[in-house]
C-alpha cells in the first residue's frame, strides 16, 4: 500500500509542481503590474462618445496616483486629493480588468473598466456613474456609457518638484 501511495505521489508531482508554477508566476505578474502602475500619472487625453473631450469631471492636466492597492485622484488646479478609489486588478481577462470601488457615504460605487500599461503610458476605459456598461476594448462610441483617459507617467523630478512646492506652501497634503 505505502508504495502504492509513493508512486501515485511520484506521478503526481509534475502535475503538482506545474500548477504551482502556474499559480505563482500569476502572483509575480500581477505584482509586476502593480509596480508599472505605482506613481503618479497626468491625463494626457480623454475620450467619450467616440470622440475627444474636454469634460468638466476629468480633464488634462489632471493625475491620479496609484500606490498600495488604491488610486488617488489629484485636481490639478488645486493639487488636492479630489477622492480616493480602492483598487482591484482582474488578470485572468484580456485585456486586463479593472474595478473602482469609491466609498460614498453609506453607499459603495463600483466602476468596472480594463487596463494596460505600455512603458509610462497608462490607458484605462470604463463606465461612467449612472450607466452598467463594461469595456471589453480601448474605444468608445456614441451613447456607450464608457469614458477612455489616457495617462502619462510623470517623472521622478516632476513628482519631487511638486513636494516641494507644497512643503513650501504647507498645502498640508500628504505624500506617498
Amino acid at each position: 500500500m505505502k508504495v502504492h501511495c509513493v508512486r501515485m505521489v511520484a506521478r503526481m508531482l509534475p502535475v503538482i509542481c506545474m500548477f504551482a508554477a502556474a499559480a505563482l508566476g500569476g502572483e509575480d505578474k500581477e505584482r509586476s503590474l502593480w509596480k508599472q502602475l505605482d506613481g503618479e500619472w497626468e491625463i494626457v487625453e480623454v475620450q467619450r462618445n467616440g470622440k475627444t473631450t474636454k469634460e468638466a469631471s476629468v480633464k488634462p492636466g489632471d493625475r491620479v496616483r496609484f500606490k498600495s492597492g488604491k488610486m488617488a485622484a489629484i485636481n490639478a488646479v488645486t493639487n488636492g486629493v479630489a477622492y480616493e478609489l480602492n483598487v482591484a486588478l482582474e488578470q485572468k481577462q484580456s485585456p486586463v480588468g479593472i474595478k473602482l470601488t469609491s466609498l460614498e457615504g453609506d453607499v459603495v460605487v463600483d466602476f468596472a473598466g480594463i487596463v494596460e500599461v505600455d512603458g509610462d503610458r497608462l490607458r484605462v476605459c470604463k463606465g461612467v456613474r449612472g450607466y452598467s456598461a463594461t469595456p471589453t476594448e480601448f474605444r468608445t462610441q456614441p451613447k456607450d456609457g464608457l469614458i477612455l483617459i489616457v495617462y502619462q507617467r510623470r517623472s521622478k523630478k516632476a513628482d519631487r518638484e511638486e513636494r516641494e512646492n507644497r512643503a513650501d506652501q504647507g498645502s498640508g497634503l500628504i505624500d506617498e
